[in-house]
């Protein structure tokens, strides 16, 4: 019996506990409408009114949510992506548990459908949700969030409260909010700014407490910082489920109007950015107090930029501070009238360029009020600095292309002349030489041509950095050394301190050129190679001329254009010597110098011309009916090229072609075993290959089983460079040689010439051993006394009885004869 006593009491403990943790329903009873909101955690909601008709026995018995939101009985087949189950529809609860958090439109499905019904009814299914945010107060300011930022007191705030997703989501309940504000000594209220800020209804899904009139005046309230939530006041026991708002947070300034600078001292050609600060929405006049400096030398405010309105003219100030402001502004230079953003700030941004002055600049903010307060902070505008340099090794042939690089710190463009020996005083133009001068432009001219003050102007990167490429074959300039000017402005050599400059040195040397041919005595069908170095990096190459009796060459009668290397060498193969007749040659090799070939080729009739640039008339003919004679021709051109009126350099060469020669050296006789070197001499070009075949001149018939020497030799070798004439030569190793008359033949397969010569080979003489020398007695001082040794009696040996055999035959053989 305690036993039940205690179950009862422990049952009934357990409930009253489950009854205070158990959330409190919203709207318990409550029916929702076809197309009405419910929200997750209500409880004992009742649906019946989103059956179809009332018939017996009909019950809600589940909510769906389909594709797309659509009308299930609307369409032939629907795909349902969440269904939750109705128990009991006049006791439903929205556990959100069952939805999971796929909130949306949901379909009411029963158990039975009557013919007549053509559409479902529906609710959504939402989470209670709250948003809130905080504004200036005012249609046109509430685009700017005051959310963590300062105001002044002297504004007015608002607000901004979102409900859940839809307007008219909370109608149904007649959801409501209270603001509670947390102060700067920490306590909570709902009463701020003048306002009661509880119970405020959730009529839309987006409005300001501004627009049901209530602005929130901050001039009472102390400084310091805000904080802010939305917390549910309605339906009773609504805010046990549904979670709170965000928090706001802003701090309340008793601001005083002040300026700051983001850079004390700036580069000219550089912009700073000064930061006004007052109270909020107000607009303020901003501009650069009197320098004492020419108009265009002050920093200027940029264009463009939001909420800053540049005037000069007609300025709206009041009284007073107009009269501050006519004291100390520049008419000349711009005014900004600057509205501050919702936290009472606005950035304000000033350029500078080569033309701002470089010195101290104190930029001004002033209220449009009787009372004139302002606050003022200085910039210093400091010059930048130019640099140049030059590609190489700042000596250069004239016609090379010179790369001039740099930096400026101090303008946007560099500015380029050149000053040297008889040029102008002023400077001269980096194009245009000797004949021309720059001029120092208007300091507010900008944009001019090379052409009409003779600088060259070069953009400045971003980085600050200028490159400009230095084509010296279209300068009109001696070889000489010269000085060029880098300058921030366009300031001639008289003028140049009145800005930034750098200079460089520069040596401007004259091209010329270099041959040599690979060989002075060149073999019929041999190739020859005329190489040289062509300083000066010509574009058109060199013209290499080939000029002897009755010839012109080496490409069909004209000279040959023959390409420069990075580093200044040409190579040029003439191998076209097969038919050429014996006898000298000359080679001209033309250099263009910085301004091409000043002599042309072109057809004259049956003739070919060689033509002076200047006049376009001809000079002498190379090919054809008026053609010269090969002498003559050579003569012609080294006049032409001598001439005053061409600059173009060269330089004279000449070979001799001769019939294919090849001799051998004297060998003489050698003996068997010998190894002796074979040499000779040859106009054939270093690198052909000579085929060299040793015979010997016997010739014996012999059995194949007698065996017979192995005699000869062959082989192939170059030609190399000699000292006056080239040289070939050939190792011969008699070891497996016979004696005999040897003939070698000396081939050449590139000049098909051919040449014999011989040699004998004797047997080699034997090398007589030699003997030791007889080695005579020493004489001694004094004689050295020995023992002389006792003989002692030994057995006789093996010689001693050969012996005695032997005496014993001849005295047989004695007496038989006898």
């Amino acid at each position: 019996m305690k036993s039940n006593m205690r179950l009862v009491l422990i049952s009934v403990v357990l409930l009253m506990a489950a009854m205070i943790v158990a959330p409190v329903a919203a709207a318990i009873g409550d029916n929702p409408q076809d197309g009405q909101t419910i929200f997750a955690n209500e409880r004992g909601l009742d649906l019946s009114d989103l059956r179809y008709v009332e018939t017996p026995g009909m019950q809600i018995t589940s909510l769906v949510k389909y594709t797309d939101d659509r009308d299930p009985y609307g369409e032939e087949t629907k795909s349902p992506i969440k269904t939750v189950t109705v128990g009991d529809d006049k006791k439903f609860n929205v556990l959100e548990s069952d939805f999971k958090g796929n909130y949306g439109l949901y379909y009411a499905k029963t158990n039975t459908r009557p013919a007549n019904v053509t559409a479902a009814h529906y609710v959504y299914v939402r989470e209670p949700v709250v948003t809130l945010g905080v504004t200036l107060a005012g249609e046109d300011d509430r685009a700017d969030s005051i959310d963590g930022k300062s105001i002044s007191k002297f504004s007015e705030i608002a607000f901004k409260l979102t409900g859940s997703d839809v307007a008219g989501a909370f109608d149904r309940i007649e959801a409501a909010v209270n603001i509670e504000i947390t102060t700067p000594g920490g306590a909570k209220t709902t009463y701020f700014g003048n306002q009661n800020l509880k119970n405020i209804n959730i009529s839309e899904s987006e409005f300001w407490t501004d627009e049901i009139g209530k602005d929130l005046d901050l001039t009472d309230v102390d400084s310091g910082k805000y904080m802010a939530q939305a917390k549910w006041s309605n339906p009773d026991g609504f805010d046990d489920y549904a979670d709170d708002s965000n928090s706001v947070s802003f701090t309340v300034t008793s601001k005083k109007i002040a300026i700051e600078s983001t850079s004390d001292n700036v580069v000219r050609g550089n912009s700073f950015v000064v930061t006004i600060t007052g109270d909020s929405k107000i607009p303020y006049w901003v501009y650069v107090k009197e320098a004492s400096v020419s108009s265009n030398a002050y920093p200027e405010i940029l264009k463009g930029q939001s909420n800053v309105e540049i005037v000069a003219d007609n300025m709206d100030l009041k009284d007073d501070a107009q009269d501050v402001v006519k004291k100390e502004y520049p008419v000349d230079t711009a005014i900004a009238l600057v509205t501050t953003r919702a936290d009472g700030t606005r950035p304000v941004e000033f350029t500078t360029d080569e033309f701002t002055d470089d010195s101290t600049f104190t930029i001004k903010v002033i209220e449009n009020e009787e009372k004139g307060k302002y606050d003022t902070v200085k910039v210093k505008v400091e010059k930048g600095a130019v640099t140049v340099t030059s590609s190489g090794t700042r000596s250069h042939y004239l016609g090379e292309e010179i790369t001039l690089t740099g930096t400026n710190t101090d303008s946007d463009y560099v500015y380029l002349f050149i000053k040297g020996s008889n040029l102008k005083n002023n400077g001269a133009s980096l194009i245009g030489g000797k004949n021309s001068e720059v001029k120092t432009a208007p300091d507010n001219e900008t944009g001019f041509s090379t052409e009409e003050y003779g600088f060259i102007v070069e953009d400045v990167e971003t980085d600050d950095t200028w490159e400009y490429k230095w084509n010296t074959a279209d300068v009109n300039l001696d070889a000489a050394t010269y000085t060029i000017y880098a300058v921030s402005q366009p300031k001639n050599r008289d003028d140049v301190t009145k800005a930034e400059y750098d200079t460089i040195s520069v040596t401007l040397k004259e091209a010329f050129v270099t041959a040599e041919t690979s060989s002075k005595t060149v073999a019929q069908g041999d190739s020859m190679y005329i190489r040289g170095t062509a300083e000066g990096s010509p574009d058109d190459g060199v013209r290499i001329w080939v000029l002897g009796r009755n010839y012109v060459g080496p490409d069909d009668g004209l000279p040959k254009t023959q390409s420069v290397e990075d580093d200044g060498s040409y190579e040029y193969e003439f191998d076209d010597t097969d038919d050429l007749s014996s006898g000298q040659y000359f080679v001209v090799v033309q250099h263009p110098m910085k301004n091409g070939f000043g002599l042309s080729i072109e057809e004259d009739g049956d003739s070919t011309a060689v033509m002076n640039d200047i006049d376009n008339k001809p000079i002498f003919y190379i090919n054809g009916p008026l053609s010269l004679q090969g002498s003559n021709a050579a003569g012609a051109l080294i006049t032409a090229l001598d001439s005053p009126n061409i600059d173009d350099t060269y330089v004279k060469l000449s070979f001799s072609i001769q019939e294919p020669l090849v001799t051998i050296d004297s060998i003489g006789e050698h003996a068997v075993g010998d190894t002796f070197t074979i040499t000779g001499r040859t106009n054939l070009a270093v690198g052909d290959d000579l085929t060299i075949d040793i015979t010997p001149s016997s010739f014996t018939a012999t059995a194949k089983t007698q065996t017979t020497g192995i005699g000869g030799a062959s082989g192939t070798v170059p030609v190399v460079a000699g000292d006056d004439e080239n040289t070939w030569s050939f190792e011969v190793i008699t070891t497996s040689f016979q004696p005999d008359d040897y003939n070698v033949k000396v081939e050449s397969i590139e000049a098909d010439t051919v040449i014999n010569a011989g040699f004998s080979l004797v047997k080699a003489t034997p090398t007589p051993v030699p003997t030791e020398p007889d080695v005579e007695p020493t004489e001694t001082t004094a004689p050295v006394e020995t023992e002389t040794a006792v003989p002692t009696e030994t057995t006789p040996g093996f010689g001693a009885i050969l012996a005695l055999i032997g005496l014993g035959a001849v005295a047989v053989l004695v007496l038989r004869k006898d």
